[in-house]
């Protein structure tokens, strides 16, 4: 109900026409909370200038050919003073953005290397810390290594520098041979029956997720991003006959999310989750605006500004080889 009334609230928003200046954030999938987040703190900060920000692009599993239609609408509407992208496909997008008349950015996803110099800046957390604050989790609870699965979505570029952070940090000193994935290095070895999801849509979740808990059972899953937990009731339901094996730590997860909710804490607090990394999605929007602003009022603009993020781990869980909030 709550994500239903805010997308009524942000369309509404996107058919206002504002006295001042306009501004979009245009996300991987709008029916995704996180991106909800960040438009409300992008409003937010936008309204109290006498600006108006918009959440741009469409709901369901995010798709790199949608985004940059939506991208082409938003920029043909002559409309907006500056853009900020959560980039889905890097290559694809580089290829059909070309030259744009309003500031370009990046929020939460930035373009991949070589095709950074089409953003003017990146706002977001640093996603190659990220991943390896997941690994160092997994590291505090089976520092000799073990059977371990990682869960990502696509070819995003966030989610792929994370996940190789998650491989470097368990792989410790040894290189990392077999296609980047672990296979004995740091005592870890990837299975390889475990799935790659496309979409990470509720179904896929259901059916992939639960492969993984019940056919492959391995030591550890790390999930770059929310997959697994994002709809808590549907995780309880997957893990309701392995319970005791979670609890048991016989098998444990560690997951990227966005805010930590209660639905979150419960699942942590009762062993069914082992360690969270948080990214606060509505600062990220809130800095962004900031930095559409200035980049639209011809100023200069950091090219990297990166937002905090934070571990969440059951109370009882002390060891120093896990880094600290930021």
């Amino acid at each position: 109900m709550r994500l239903s009334l805010i997308l009524v609230a942000v369309l509404c928003c996107t058919q206002a026409q504002a006295d001042g200046l306009r501004f979009g954030l245009l996300a991987k999938s709008t029916s995704d909370h996180n991106f909800v987040d960040a438009w409300q703190g992008c409003q937010q900060a936008a309204a109290a200038d006498g600006n108006q920000c918009d959440l741009l692009g469409a709901d369901g599993p995010a798709n790199a050919h949608v985004q940059w239609v939506e991208l082409e609408k938003a920029l043909g509407s002559g409309e907006y003073a500056s853009i900020a992208i959560s980039v889905t496909a890097s290559a694809f997008l580089a290829r059909h953005v070309g030259s744009v008349e309003i500031p370009l950015l990046t929020f939460d996803s930035p373009f991949d290397a070589s095709d950074q110099g089409l953003s003017e800046g990146y706002i977001g957390p640093d996603n190659y810390a990220f991943g390896k604050q997941l690994a160092e989790l997994a590291l505090s609870y089976r520092p000799d290594g073990g059977v371990l699965c990682i869960v990502s979505v696509g070819q995003d570029p966030n989610l792929e520098t994370r996940v190789r952070a998650v491989r470097k940090t368990l792989a410790g000193d040894e290189p990392l041979k077999n296609m980047g994935k672990l296979n004995g290095e740091g005592g870890w070895h990837e299975h390889e029956r475990c799935p790659r999801m496309t979409l990470g849509s509720p179904e896929q979740v259901d059916t992939q997720f639960r492969s993984i808990l019940t056919d492959i059972q391995p030591h550890v899953i790390i999930s770059v991003g929310h997959w697994p937990v994002v709809d808590a009731m549907l995780y309880r339901r997957i893990v309701r006959d392995i319970q005791e094996q979670l609890i048991n730590h016989r098998i444990m997860l560690f997951v990227g999310v966005g805010q930590i909710s209660p639905a979150y804490r419960a699942l942590l607090d009762e062993g069914l989750v082992h360690g969270l990394v948080s990214i606060d999605f509505t600062e990220i929007g809130r800095v962004t605006y900031e930095q559409m602003k200035q980049a639209a009022a011809g100023q200069e603009i950091p090219r990297v500004t990166h937002t905090q993020k934070r571990l969440v781990y059951p109370e009882w869980l002390v060891d120093n080889r896990v880094s600290r909030p930021d």
